[in-house]
């Protein structure tokens, strides 16, 4: 089975609309999705734009990871952590010490 990331297209949409704000977004959803298609064990990666029907949060996109069964959602926004949002959609991340 292969590895789909599944991209809103509605949030997508809406991100897009606003001027400043969607530029980034959109340069944050193509980081991300170079860094994951970076991975080895993501060579075969699809990317699919589908609408995910939640209730996202306005200016953030919906993105999604599924692996066979297993599915890992994450609502990005322009600042966040590249490498971090791709280790928690893959599995790989770290637990936080306090």
């Amino acid at each position: 089975m292969p590895t789909v990331l599944t991209i809103c297209a509605d949030c997508e949409r809406q991100a897009l609309r606003h001027p400043k704000r969607g530029k980034a977004v959109a340069e944050a959803l193509t980081c991300l999705t170079r860094l994951l298609l970076g991975r080895k064990h993501l060579q075969g990666l699809q990317v699919a734009r589908v609408t995910c029907l939640r209730n996202c949060p306005f200016g953030k996109i919906c993105v999604a990871l599924a692996r066979g069964e297993r599915e890992v959602r994450h609502h990005l926004a322009p600042g966040d952590d590249l490498d971090a949002v791709a280790a928690k959609l893959t599995g790989t991340a770290r637990a936080s010490r306090s």
